[in-house]
């Protein structure tokens, strides 16, 4: 975390996971600009935080270019005063209208067709009036229409769930499955270019 003129803002360097992070932690192939991985989150972010979903906001991207490899870095605006969902769930503080609100903020999400390539519950925070936001863009594209991988999205949530050892009940998740419902085919009338018709 660090202080910008624009406020408090997190600064990531971007790492490789998996098996290639044994041949490199944080070099990339560089395939152009507008494929590398700090240009299209800031990308994704841009046009959500445009069509008003409660995601950071982007700041600055970074990529340090040498040859065929670069290193990229992404500063985006701090989420002030929030928690994980991870964590409130841990401490058992979850009420049935927070089911609600991370069922909506995942639908308007879906809604705008934007796929998020690691929905976990340490991506999805409550802010100070339990407000729901997305992180991690990281990987997240936009697809032409909705399909099976809104359902990989609610799968990859619900396995995070269930590792941090207590795993929502039925009436719970049929919470967020509903509001997520309503929100994902709920017609945008603030924005006549929303991607919601996608």
């Amino acid at each position: 975390r660090i202080e910008t003129p624009h406020g408090p803002a997190v600064w990531r360097h971007y790492h490789r996971g998996g098996l290639m992070a044994r041949l490199s932690s944080d070099r990339y192939l560089w395939n152009g600009l507008t494929r590398s991985r700090p240009w299209r989150e800031f990308e994704v972010l841009r046009q959500l935080h445009e069509q008003g979903l409660r995601v950071p906001r982007p700041l600055a991207a970074q990529i340090r270019r040498s040859g065929w490899i670069y290193r990229g870095d992404l500063m985006t605006a701090w989420v002030i005063d929030s928690e994980s969902l991870a964590r409130r769930w841990q401490e058992q503080r979850m009420e049935a209208a927070d089911w609600d609100a991370v069922g909506q903020a995942i639908g308007r999400l879906h809604a705008q067709c934007c796929d998020h390539a690691d929905l976990n519950a340490h991506n999805l925070l409550f802010d100070a009036t339990s407000m729901v936001w997305i992180i991690d863009f990281d990987r997240a594209r936009f697809r032409p229409a909705p399909g099976v991988w809104c359902e990989r999205n609610l799968a990859r949530l619900l396995r995070s769930l269930r590792k941090l050892r207590c795993a929502p009940d039925t009436a719970d998740w049929e919470r967020l499955r509903n509001a997520y419902a309503g929100a994902r085919n709920a017609p945008s009338v603030s924005n006549p270019d929303s991607r919601s018709n996608c």
